[in-house]
């Protein structure tokens, strides 16, 4: 191009220059706003389950009377116990399965190696059975780090599906719009040296893995379904087998029949666009029938319908209804603005919050919570009221939603998403599970005893006041806002 004289070469750069940008804009905007999947997004039909197989479980992580710490675990058992009754099938889909334990050394129960051994023991007892675990690209940190359980599960004929990020909307679209014509081609593999493992700073990984991770996308369910005689058990739960989140606290509802033939079909579909699709055997499976003296309503909701569910309950709450708040991340604007219009029409809130401050032996900012709690006890008036859980370098990682109304009716709303726009707004993937009901069934009067113990600190010290973590700061309360909407937070 030397014949161009300099006129004609800066106008061609910025013609170049203007046609990146029409690029990465276009590839911002498709990656936002392109189509869902087939089969995300879900919502199936209300089933009434007998209220004896509905069941709340709970790891609870707290200080006794004397000062010591102490957790009791009741999640994990329920998956072994589930693996090991299975005779036909077992599927599961993890967010976090590695052992990856952050900078702090300790004492860990290894949780990702005991569910490999309960898997791989399974695996020889009964090499018939299928066993599907869909799992997330975080655990091979974005195929920049070998995953030996995974490898183990693999070789010994599990069928282990990596979730296909790339088919799912982006949650940082100004990022992702030029990852993805540019970075996201190279591919990675085992054996980078050339950063820190974000996730074990021992270990080092290629720039590659650091330049995926910025995407911020997650398959963030929790789900286990395996068949035990002719009837099926799901779980579905905010905990992860994860030996690093070995002493958060979680929650989980274990069903028996229901909508299992619904939740199989929403794994189903992730399995099916990871390019790596599987069946059960399903015939006369969960249809036992017989008249149940007492049910529950039993509906699954995935990613966006779990913002409907929660939005439709928030937007009938009024003076004489009760709704209890146990999250570890609140950030969505849906969502919050619905909690102060509840509280204004007379609804008695009460929000318990991880204060954000502890991961994986990392210390955080308190972002999104702690701007958040400010805003709604500077809004919300009298009716609501917010602690915060007392960790000690563990997580609140609970996801529990509860509404008790004055008609005697209660609905609980658990699983794995977090109250964020990641988590809600179909950009994760994400499983929750609705159980509605009177009040004293037993999973939703379970539900209203675990909130009442962690609020009041019943026999132990959960939760601190809201002056513990008080944080008014402006500034960070405008950033949390504006990261909330960009989606440059991983929250």
């Amino acid at each position: 191009m030397g014949w161009l004289d300099e006129g004609t070469r800066r106008q061609r750069r910025h013609q170049l220059l203007l046609l990146l940008v029409i690029v990465w804009l276009g590839m911002a905007a498709w990656g936002r706003f392109k189509p869902l999947p087939r089969g995300i997004s879900t919502a199936s039909p209300v089933y009434d389950v007998p209220t004896a197989q509905v069941r709340l479980l709970a790891d609870v992580t707290a200080v006794d009377a004397s000062g010591n710490r102490f957790t009791r675990q009741e999640i994990f058992d329920a998956v072994r116990a589930m693996i090991s009754g299975a005779k036909r099938f077992v599927v599961l889909d993890f967010f976090l399965f590695n052992e990856y334990r952050g900078p702090v050394p300790g004492a860990y129960r290894d949780l990702t190696a005991e569910l490999t051994a309960a898997l791989l023991d399974k695996r020889t007892a009964q090499p018939d059975v299928p066993i599907v675990l869909i799992t997330d690209p975080v655990n091979t940190v974005y195929g920049g780090a070998a995953a030996p359980e995974l490898e183990r599960l693999k070789s010994a004929g599990v069928q282990v599906v990596m979730t296909d990020l790339n088919q799912l909307r982006d949650s940082n679209p100004w990022y992702s719009g030029a990852w993805d014509f540019t970075a996201r081609w190279l591919g990675n593999r085992p054996g980078g040296k050339l950063l820190a493992n974000p996730f074990q700073s021992s270990t080092r990984v290629s720039l590659r893995s650091w330049l995926a991770l910025l995407n911020f996308k997650a398959n963030h369910r929790k789900v286990v379904i395996a068949d035990r005689g002719s009837d099926v058990v799901s779980l579905v739960a905010s905990f992860n087998p994860h030996t690093g989140s070995v002493e958060n606290s979680n929650v989980a509802v274990e069903f028996t029949n229901g909508p299992w033939r619904e939740l199989i079909s929403s794994e189903q579909a992730v399995a099916a666009f990871s390019g790596s699709p599987f069946s059960v055997p399903s015939d006369g499976l969960g249809t036992a029938a017989g008249a149940a003296t007492s049910t529950v309503a039993v509906q699954i909701a995935t990613e966006g319908k779990i913002a409907r569910a929660i939005e439709q309950q928030l937007s009938h709450a009024g003076f004489g209804d009760e709704v209890d708040v146990l999250m570890f991340y609140l950030a969505d604007r849906g969502i919050v603005q619905a909690l102060i219009d509840a509280a204004e029409r007379g609804a008695e809130i009460r929000v318990i919050l991880d204060p954000n401050k502890d991961a994986f032996g990392r210390v955080k900012d308190g972002s999104p919570n702690r701007s958040i709690a400010m805003e709604l006890m500077l809004r919300s008036g009298t009716h609501l009221s917010v602690r915060w859980y007392d960790t000690h370098g563990e997580q609140a990682h609970s996801k529990m939603f509860l509404v008790r109304k004055a008609d005697g009716t209660a609905t609980l709303i658990t699983g794995s998403a977090n109250f964020t726009k990641r988590n809600l707004r179909d950009l994760n993937l994400e499983t929750d599970v609705v159980v509605s009901g009177g009040r004293d069934a037993d999973p939703l009067r379970r539900a209203s005893d675990l909130f009442a113990t962690l609020w009041g600190n019943s026999g132990a010290t959960y939760t601190t006041e809201y002056a513990t973590y008080r944080d008014e700061s402006v500034f960070r309360s405008l950033r949390v806002r504006f990261m909330e909407r960009a989606g440059m937070c991983s929250w």
